[in-house]
């Protein structure tokens, strides 16, 4: 009975209906034989509607290609072909299989078994966006530990390299002071001071982005801060470069740090004309209210709800590729030739703008330009200007005592010097504890404390909690290498007047130590 006929093809029938896989018996013109009810159940197509089909109105168009493939193996005899491709189910869906098929060149026909691996398929797809995932948060996590070890290693070095700074600007000033603007070596003199700040600007850059350089936050009018860093930055507009001003009327005004900003558009400003290569073209700066109906509506999720200023920088310079623009952030990422860049200029306007609350976006093309936005978080608060400064002694009046604190004998040795030619008397101790004794022995003898943050014995805000005890009406000034957050809100619970960093403008100092010392007065 095992070899009658009748059995053998009732045996395969019963098979070919049962098969939890979908068979299939198609010929080399690539239409279908014979197919199972798993066809049916699998895309919901009849048998007779599949059996008026070939496979290519089935195939997904961008598997044809592979499934062409796979049917010449087909057809030049190969004893069998795996594959697999997406077919489309009857409510138009796509449900992907997986191909053994076995030709028989006798009977022009194909013997295939097919497997649904759709659930395969949308597993494999999550586990490689899980890994992609895992991966994205690596990287960032390995980002984020070298720029953590990045500004840990700078906050080390900012405190004796600030010193050095202090020490080169201060005795530049007190030397042009001396010699007049007149005198053959007063330009050198000019050149050491400018060297002396850009080196003090490197140093913010890596603060900036290290997060180890907290922005002292005031009420800013924004017209007026872009029309002082114009003041400065036209003289440097390369020949054959136009500039075309869109500052909005309105003055409006952000919680910021005037010096910082500064820093971002002297970064963005050195980026733009650089981009130009000597060229000519054109650049714009603007500045505007935006709401989230702007066409800036891609960045809006980025930020929280409320009112921002737009500030933008547009050059038609060579523009930057997708690839590039992809690592504008990154530290130590730059496009120019050794020794021309650090590669820190766009960390630090990332690190000071994020600070701010605000944001940084870049929109560039190769050979179309490069535009730089910024978003900064605007204040109801009424803008506030610096008051002038008034740096002479009224005559016959006492001069005001001021106690300096410093490690640093040259540092402490150069600052009462340059306290002392703005009128003022100065005393100096580099030992925390010898200034406490000083202030113990006459508290009201001094009217302002100007110490540095570290000091081995104890730091600056030890001396100024010490000091609070003896007179907590003294006021208190920290000079640091660097100022962080922590350092700020420490220093602001102590009742600290200001939290300064050194390397800075002397200028700046001088006028900070006048402007309390006139508020102590009036």
């Amino acid at each position: 009975m095992s070899d009658d006929p009748t059995l053998k093809q009732i045996d395969r029938d019963k098979l070919f209906a049962l098969s939890v896989d979908m068979l299939v018996v198609a010929n080399f013109s690539g239409t279908f034989d014979q197919v199972n009810p798993a066809w049916m159940r699998t895309f919901g197509w009849s048998e007779a509607e599949l059996l008026k089909v070939t496979w290519r109105e089935l195939v997904h168009p961008d598997d044809l290609r592979a499934t062409r493939e796979a049917g010449k193996r087909l057809f030049a005899g190969q004893a069998a072909v795996q594959f697999e491709n997406r077919l489309q189910c009857k409510d138009g869906g796509w449900r992907w299989v997986s191909w053994n098929a076995f030709p028989v060149i006798a009977e022009q026909k194909i013997y295939a078994v097919v497997r649904d691996i759709t659930a395969q398929k949308a597993a494999e797809a999550q586990q490689r966006e899980l890994q992609d995932h895992q991966r994205q948060l690596t990287e960032r996590l390995r980002e984020s530990q070298k720029l953590e070890a990045l500004g840990t290693l700078a906050a080390g070095i900012a405190h004796d390299f600030s010193n050095i700074l202090a020490t080169v600007l201060g005795n530049a000033a007190l030397a042009l002071d001396d010699l007049g603007p007149g005198h053959p070596a007063a330009a050198r003199l000019q050149q050491i001071n400018q060297a002396g700040h850009r080196a003090g600007e490197l140093v913010r850059q890596v603060l900036a982005f290290g997060k180890n350089f907290a922005p002292e936050l005031r009420p800013l009018a924004l017209r007026g801060l872009v029309e002082q860093a114009l003041e400065r930055l036209s003289a440097t507009l390369p020949a054959g470069v136009g500039l075309q001003l869109v500052l909005a009327d309105e003055p409006f005004a952000a919680l910021a740090d005037a010096a910082q900003l500064h820093h971002v558009l002297d970064q963005l400003w050195r980026n733009a004309v650089q981009a130009f290569d000597g060229e000519p073209g054109r650049l714009e700066l603007g500045l505007e209210r935006w709401d989230r109906r702007t066409k800036l509506d891609a960045f809006a999720d980025a930020l929280p709800e409320g009112p921002y200023a737009r500030l933008w920088l547009r050059d038609s310079g060579r523009g930057m590729d997708g690839a590039t623009l992809q690592r504008i952030f990154e530290p130590f990422f730059t496009t120019r030739q050794a020794g021309r860049g650090s590669g820190l200029g766009l960390s630090a306007v990332h690190g000071i703008v994020s600070a701010h609350g605000g944001l940084v976006q870049v929109e560039s093309l190769p050979g179309q330009g490069t535009t730089v936005h910024l978003l900064l978080p605007l204040t109801d608060k009424v803008s506030v200007q610096a008051a002038p400064e008034r740096c002479t002694t009224e005559a016959g009046r006492t001069p005001r005592h001021v106690l300096y604190v410093d490690d640093d004998e040259t540092v402490m040795t150069l600052m009462l010097a340059l306290l002392e030619r703005q009128g003022l008397r100065a005393t100096g101790h580099r030992d925390p504890d010898a200034a406490l004794d000083a202030v113990r022995a006459a508290p009201g003898g001094f009217d302002l404390v100007i110490t540095d943050f570290n000091m081995p014995a104890r730091n600056g805000l030890d001396l100024a909690a010490d000091l609070v005890r003896i007179r907590a009406d003294l006021p208190v000034v920290i000079l640091s290498g660097y100022v962080s957050d922590r350092v700020r809100a420490d220093a602001e619970k102590l009742g600290v007047r200001r939290v300064v960093s050194k390397g800075g403008s002397v200028d700046e100092l001088n006028g900070l130590v006048r402007r309390l010392l006139d508020d102590l007065a009036s």
